[in-house]
């Protein structure tokens, strides 16, 4: 209780001092974007500025350049010296590349029209000057001089002179107002810098305020977490079952002291190696690392024990079967594993001992019970004579119940053959349409007797599995035994093939009551069943769909099933598809 309540007490101050330590670097980006911004705009200004004088410098060319054209014209036109041509001919070639820089600088959506007049204003000096030039190489002097006494060259002039002012007065206009507007925006950022500091320097207060009260709360914690440690290191050193820590790439980062007195290594032999030495068949480090990246990256494997058998073994080559569970350790700023290791000798001996047991009893009861289910068989056929009617019945009945056993022995031996590995299987190419219409045939009878049809869907040509013929056949059979027991009369059971690229899929689909929801994640267990009176009254094993999920297993297949409750269900058999002929 007072650790509880400990905890319960320190939770807020936490909370309370991650969000003011969190507000603090919030309020600090805040003053440093404020900061950079102003930067920003210093810099723009200072462009600006730059942009203004080097318009005003090229507005100033221009209008020399006008200038050194007119003087060297109006030079030639009295002197006819044609040293005045050199000069002249420069201004007008230069004239044309400043007009297109000062075009280039353009900002202000009030100058292009002023720069437009003021490239006509010069195309018009430039080719009133022209004319003058021209009149005076062909001796025209006296027309040449009446044209420039007209003043039609000054007014160019003029005119250039006063777009040169106006154009001039917009961009001082403009650096003013911008001047003007980063004034105001310095004092309102000096305003608001201020405030942030001074709000930084109260969170700070804050925040010392609370790790002083976090401080003694966090001495006490990390006590009571010494004592948590040295507990779960007793537990660790004292367990019988081997206990290991495994990094990232499964090598043995710690291990407990079952490990060694298990497999008979020193400590210091087995850390920092891989948890491969420990096996009779070692699997590869990169499939280790391979397994384990998979299992950190999905968190809803990740906190699932996995449990696996191995052979395990000892440093002097003896080998003893061990189960291994594997399970992801939180909290672990590097990724760690922990791998549980259990000697299942012993365990082993008994599942020997009750396999070879039943094994044993089921032989003893088969050829009994099969020859009193035949002898009762030819009793019901009138082989020894009329019956009477109550006997007829009581023979009926105990021919369905011996009938029964032996199905459940048979199922029994199946089951050991499967997991002793001594039923064989004879893998090769198995077209699906003729084995498929085979089990429908086969169990048309059993069907008849509950009302109940088998549909099978066309199955398109060329469609074969990799399999064993006669377990598949198994399969498909237990499938539709199971599929017709439940579906109610008049309705169909339905056999489908959904092809696949790498493997196909034989769904066999009844309807029904369906598979209730705590009963899925044990249907395919030996004796499981949903609702053993119903399944009595069906006559079922409980053994059916296990010895499918076994043999599926052996032919390198997968089992699944749909269902909603209250409409039946869908089994999916997906084997790998026959390479194509």
């Amino acid at each position: 209780m007072r650790r509880s309540a400990l905890f319960r007490n320190f939770a807020p101050l936490q909370i309370l001092l991650v969000a003011v330590a969190a507000c603090v670097p919030l309020l600090l980006l805040g003053s440093n974007w404020l900061l950079q911004r102003e930067f920003d705009e210093n810099r723009a200004l200072r462009n600006a500025t730059s942009a203004t004088f080097e318009t005003r410098y090229t507005l100033e060319q221009l209008l020399k350049l006008h200038l050194d054209l007119e003087t060297a014209e109006r030079g030639f036109i009295i002197s006819r010296n044609a040293a005045f041509l050199a000069p002249y001919n420069e201004a007008e070639g230069r004239i044309s590349a400043v007009l297109e820089q000062l075009g280039s600088t353009r900002e202000l959506k009030e100058e292009e029209p002023l720069y437009r007049r003021l490239v006509v204003e010069s195309r018009n000096k430039r080719a009133f000057a022209g004319q003058m030039v021209t009149l005076i190489k062909e001796g025209r002097d006296d027309e040449a001089r009446r044209a420039v006494a007209s003043g039609q060259g000054k007014l160019f002039m003029d005119r250039i002179r006063a777009l040169v002012a106006q154009i001039d007065t917009l961009r001082q206009e403009q650096l003013r107002a911008r001047l003007e507007a980063s004034e105001r925006d310095s004092r309102h950022l000096r305003r608001t810098t201020i405030g942030l500091h001074t709000a930084v320097l109260f969170l700070l207060f804050i925040a010392a305020l609370l790790g002083m009260r976090i401080n003694s709360a966090r001495t006490v914690a990390l006590s009571r977490m010494r004592e948590s440690n040295e507990r779960q290191s007793a537990i660790f050193d004292s367990a019988d079952d081997g206990m290991m820590l495994l990094d990232a790439s499964g090598r043995i980062r710690s291990l407990n002291p079952a490990v060694t007195k298990m497999f008979g290594y020193a400590e210091d032999d087995m850390r920092g190696r891989a948890v491969g030495m420990l096996f009779k068949e070692a699997p590869r480090e990169e499939d280790v690392a391979a397994f384990l990246r998979t299992l950190a990256l999905d968190p809803t494997r990740s906190r699932l024990r996995h449990v696996r058998e191995f052979e395990g073994e000892t440093s002097a080559g003896t080998h003893f079967p061990v189960e291994v569970a594997l399970s992801t350790v939180p909290g672990e700023t590097q990724r760690s594993f922990l791998a549980v290791i259990r000697d299942i000798t012993k365990r082993k001996q008994v599942e020997q001992m009750k396999s070879e047991f039943v094994s044993v009893v089921s032989h003893e009861l088969r050829t009994p019970l099969t020859s009193i289910a035949g002898s009762l068989g030819l009793l019901a056929g009138g082989a020894a004579g009329e019956l009477p009617e109550r006997a007829r019945k009581l023979i009926g009945i105990a021919q369905a119940n011996s009938a029964r056993l032996v199905r459940l022995i048979n199922d029994i031996l199946d089951i050991e053959k499967i997991e002793a590995g001594k039923m064989t299987f004879d893998i090769k190419p198995v077209p699906l349409a003729s084995l498929l219409e085979q089990c429908a045939q086969g169990n048309a009878g059993f069907a008849a007797e509950y009302g109940v049809q088998i549909v099978v869907e066309p199955v398109a040509a060329g469609v074969a599995v990799m399999a064993d013929e006669d377990r598949l056949i198994q399969v498909i059979t237990n499938l539709l035994s199971n599929a017709i027991k439940f579906s109610p009369e008049g309705e169909a059971v339905r056999i489908t093939v959904v092809p696949g690229e790498l493997a196909h899929r034989i769904s066999v689909a009844g309807l029904g009551p369906g598979i209730p929801d705590p009963f899925r994640s044990r249907i395919f267990q030996k004796f499981a069943q949903a609702d053993a009176s119903d399944t009595r009254q069906k006559g079922g094993t409980g053994l059916g769909l296990s010895i499918v999920a076994e043999i599926v297993s052996r032919l390198k297949g997968e089992v699944s099933f749909d269902s909603v409750a209250g409409e039946g269900a869908t089994f999916h058999v997906d084997l790998p598809a026959a390479p194509k002929q």
